[in-house]
């Protein structure tokens, strides 16, 4: 699962995903059931623990799609968590400075190049074949840093030439929101700048993008993952349209 997540983007395929906020495998299911290619569960935003996220990656396992975990921050713990359960890979947030790059890429990677340690996970079918998940992690995971500040910005080539991540992830949200919320045609300027720079440095771009128009624009800049929103949001639209629809 975390090969054909990497070698599909790699490929040049973009590939559709949500956040995911409720610990739920009926949740993942209906989700790939509808057709998403990636889920997120995203301990950023949502209160999900550590065996939540477990039971979410595996339920996006079950249901046949992978599972990048959105972190709560930069800490080992965290990222051990995400990728012990069996995550394809992992977006960590709040990427501000090429320092703080380093430092999630050495948590997320094993020895001699970084820092992660080798437990009995589920990404190791609970120590019977810890070897092999080395060898695997080694080879795919995905490591995501998240471009959402200004001081990112100002700090972006010194991030992107750190080596041993795969992808710059823009939130524009948070973006715009430190950027002091531009006129959108300067934040997309931006935006498209930063994922300029992140392609002609050949890693995998991805970014969150609410709307068809931004969707489909992102899709044609060759942007390598876009997330719709999240399963709250879609079930919050889809309960207002059906409630607009039948009450007076």
């Amino acid at each position: 699962m975390r090969r054909w997540v990497v070698e599909q983007m790699l490929s040049g395929e973009t590939m559709i995903g949500t956040f995911v906020q409720t610990p739920s495998a009926s949740v993942c299911e209906v989700l790939c059931a509808c057709g998403y290619d990636v889920l997120v569960p995203d301990a950023e935003h949502a209160p999900l623990s550590p065996a939540d996220i477990q039971a979410l990656v595996a339920a996006a396992d079950t249901a046949g799609a992978p599972a990048l975990v959105r972190i709560a921050g930069h800490e080992g713990s965290q990222i051990q968590y995400a990728l012990d359960a069996g995550a394809a890979g992992i977006i960590v947030p709040r990427i501000n400075t090429a320092e703080e790059a380093r430092a999630v890429v050495s948590r997320a990677t094993y020895p001699p190049h970084g820092e992660r340690g080798s437990g009995p996970g589920r990404a190791a079918l609970f120590g019977l074949d810890r070897s092999a998940a080395v060898d695997e992690a080694r080879a795919n995971t995905l490591i995501a840093l998240q471009i959402e500040s200004a001081e990112a910005v100002k700090n972006v080539d010194a991030i992107l030439d750190v080596p041993g991540f795969g992808m710059a992830f823009v939130g524009p949200n948070d973006l715009s929101l430190s950027l002091g919320s531009p006129p959108e045609e300067e934040l997309r300027a931006i935006i498209d700048d930063v994922l300029g720079r992140a392609r002609a440095r050949n890693l995998l771009t991805g970014i969150l993008a609410s709307t068809p128009d931004l969707v489909a624009h992102y899709r044609t800049a060759g942007v390598s993952l876009i997330l719709t929103g999240t399963d709250l949001g879609l079930l919050a639209k889809g309960a207002k349209t059906c409630i607009d629809a039948v009450k007076p």
